[in-house]
């Protein structure tokens, strides 16, 4: 679909492991695009998400969604921390994301 005359909107949708994660993609007609991906909701440890947790919210291992392979997950309980995490193909990495001021 096209916005505007300078807007694209192609959604996308990858499976990993069982896990359906929809991404969507926008171009802004310069070149630069916005990719938009869902977040997931999950019980985790606060301030230190294990590997186990991760596995378990998102129905799949670092190795199995390959290394780039990324998403959001808001803690469910606890502090409700929102956690970037992210596949480097061995292991997760996580980033804790703080509220703009």
């Amino acid at each position: 679909m096209v916005f505007g005359g300078s807007f694209t909107f192609s959604p996308t949708y990858t499976n990993h492991t069982n896990n359906q994660t929809k991404q969507v993609y926008v171009s802004m007609g310069t070149g630069d695009v916005a990719i938009i991906t869902e977040q997931l909701s999950a019980s985790l440890t606060d301030g230190a998400p294990t590997s186990a947790e991760i596995d378990t919210a998102t129905s799949t291992t670092p190795s199995a969604a390959g290394a780039g392979w990324n998403i959001t997950i808001a803690d469910s309980d606890g502090s409700g921390l929102l956690y970037r995490i992210e596949s480097d193909g061995t292991n997760w990495q996580y980033q804790i994301l703080a509220i703009a001021l």
